[in-house]
């Protein structure tokens, strides 16, 4: 293969990539890699481990598109009073500050905008860590890879499988991770990443011998393992993660749907044995089918999902946390002709300067002397003639720092506000869902909300906490819940630090 897109994914000790050109991902192409869990951790081991693996995959001259692990994405959605791409960007990282507990420019971030019901825009942020993507930068540029795009699995899910129901929700169940992500219209609005074992069990299986996605498979639908004890107590162990993570699937689906029908697409090396009944929206995981009936699988994570369609991944509308690779000039050097095309520009640039040369020297000279007069003008006007004109320019630019600071301010206040009630919205729903629920308190600060009332039983105040746990502002969070009863009442109270 002469040039290829490289389509790499990567989650914790676990990396696969795949190239593919015009005429897709070639038969048998594609490898896999694992590092030790504790190796993974180090910085310097995975930096090392990934350029170890783009000179073996990457052999050829090419771009480089990495898929990010949903778990290592923070997701933001804001709701702006005006519609504007132009109003909203310049604002959008001030905006984040108030929502992240870290400083905003330790992320590189992406966002989907999209009208609003009523007025105004909602705005669906994601944000990757910033040394991660400078990893993947450096790791390409030491091995001649022009990187392209980094994005995560949820969203590259997406943009190889779209759906277009008025809703939605995309299940992930593989071997490096499980997400459900809610999906309206075709637009992500809601994404969750389930914390688990996989990528640790998926190593001790690897261990045993485990070494293919088709391996795997067959042990999940063979009969007991008599035979190996050790294979049988890490299949047992699997098949309950598995089981735990569908529960946890389905808390999410049913909180966000409240009720409504919604389609559910099962994706992964285990979705073959994820079931969903239309009739109570549940999924459930079924291990009577056959290794034999299953659909053929090349890799053990996402990258067997999205090989189906990997050039979604290189439009210009896909979420990308890597600003270099979506320019013309990174385009012009994934040209397959970049010496023609170069010698092209060349060849126009020579002639532009030849013949306007002359014209845009004596326009600038004229400019200059303008604008030195200007200035000049303008520093007499409203600073003390007694003093120089580069001490005055200092003044003047110190008045300006001051006045911009003051306009900022006022206009953090003027907006500022519906953040909160967005939030405020947000609880007051969670509660109201709950039926017989009295909320006697509710104290909200910067760092701590604190919430108590009673209950009619212990599973209402409970599901209470899961609503609240899913609200976008608490991500990341475990709302605590503890009980009281003094006889007949039963009261609750929920902390969220």
């Amino acid at each position: 293969m002469a040039y290829a897109t490289y389509l790499v994914a990567l989650a914790g000790p676990l990396t696969e990539g795949v190239p593919y050109a015009e005429g897709g991902v070639e038969p048998d192409a594609g490898a896999v890699d694992f590092l030790l869990p504790e190796s993974s951790q180090d910085a310097a081991v995975r930096q090392a481990g990934l350029e170890r693996f783009l000179a073996q995959c990457c052999a050829e001259p090419g771009s480089a598109v990495f898929v990010l692990p949903t778990e290592e994405i923070t997701f933001r959605r804001l709701h702006f009073p005006f519609q504007e791409a132009r109003k909203i960007r310049p604002v959008l990282r001030i905006e984040l500050e108030s929502e992240l507990l870290e400083d905003v420019e330790e992320y590189a971030s992406d966002q989907d905008i999209a009208p609003a019901p009523g007025s105004g825009a909602d705005v669906y942020v994601y944000l990757a860590r910033s040394a991660r993507v400078r990893e993947l930068a450096a790791a390409c540029q030491r091995q001649g890879i022009a990187l392209h795009a980094v994005t995560f699995s949820a969203r590259a899910l997406l943009a190889t499988h779209p759906v277009t129901e008025p809703l939605a929700f995309q299940v992930y169940l593989g071997a490096d991770e499980a997400f459900v992500s809610q999906v309206r219209e075709g637009r992500m609005e809601a994404v969750k990443s389930v914390s688990s074992s996989l990528t640790a069990m998926l190593l001790e299986l690897h261990n045993l011998g485990i070494n293919s996605a088709g391996a795997l498979r067959r042990l999940l639908s063979a009969p007991v393992v008599q035979e190996r004890p050790d294979l049988e107590s890490a299949r047992s162990k699997l098949k309950a993660e598995l089981e735990s993570l569908a529960g946890e699937i389905n808390l999410f689906i049913r909180i966000q749907s409240m009720g409504q029908a919604a389609a559910v697409y099962t994706y992964g090396l285990y979705a073959p044995w994820l079931e969903h009944s239309p009739a109570t929206g549940q999924l459930s995981l079924d291990w009577s089918r056959s290794a034999p009936a299953l659909p053929q699988r090349m890799f053990f994570g996402a990258l067997g999902e999205l090989v189906a369609a990997p050039d979604a991944l290189k439009t210009r509308h896909a979420i990308n946390f890597h600003r270099g690779g979506s320019g013309w000039t990174n385009r012009l050097k994934e040209s397959r002709r970049p010496l023609l095309v170069g010698g092209v520009l060349l060849l126009l640039v020579l002639l532009l300067l030849t013949v306007n040369f002359g014209t845009r020297a004596v326009g600038l000279y004229r400019q200059q002397a303008e604008g030195e007069a200007a200035i000049h003008k303008i520093v007499r006007r409203y600073v003390s003639t007694d003093l120089p004109v580069s001490t005055g320019l200092a003044i003047i630019k110190e008045r300006a720092q001051k006045a911009r600071d003051d306009l900022k301010g006022t206009s953090r206040f003027s907006t500022y506000s519906y953040n909160a009630l967005t939030l405020l919205t947000a609880i007051s729903d969670a509660v109201a869902a709950g039926p017989g629920l009295a909320v006697d308190s509710l104290n909200l600060g910067p760092e701590r909300l604190s919430m108590t009332g009673t209950t009619p039983s212990y599973q209402v105040s409970e599901a209470l906490r899961e609503r609240l746990a899913a609200i976008p502002q608490f991500k990341g969070k475990e709302p605590r819940l503890t009980h009281s009863r003094m006889g007949e009442t039963t009261t609750f109270r929920i902390t969220i630090e």
